[in-house]
């Protein structure tokens, strides 16, 4: 069994974080209301997530 790496969950935590906030930053300055700033945050948060976990995962086949 591998060694158990710490840093992978966490730099797809961070990623996530910093795409939530970046979008809600973005739609509040273009005044969007509430809830479609919340839906889009999400939305952008998850695809930064997966989009994260693919690459970490690719370039650990490769080796």
């Amino acid at each position: 069994m591998r060694k158990f790496n710490i840093m992978r969950p966490l730099l797809i935590l961070a990623v996530a974080f910093f795409a939530k906030n970046f979008t809600t930053f973005i739609c509040s300055l273009f005044s969007a209301s509430e809830g479609l700033t919340s839906n889009l945050s999400f939305i952008a948060m998850m695809a930064a997530a997966i989009f994260t976990y693919m690459r970490m995962t690719k370039s650990r086949n490769r080796r």
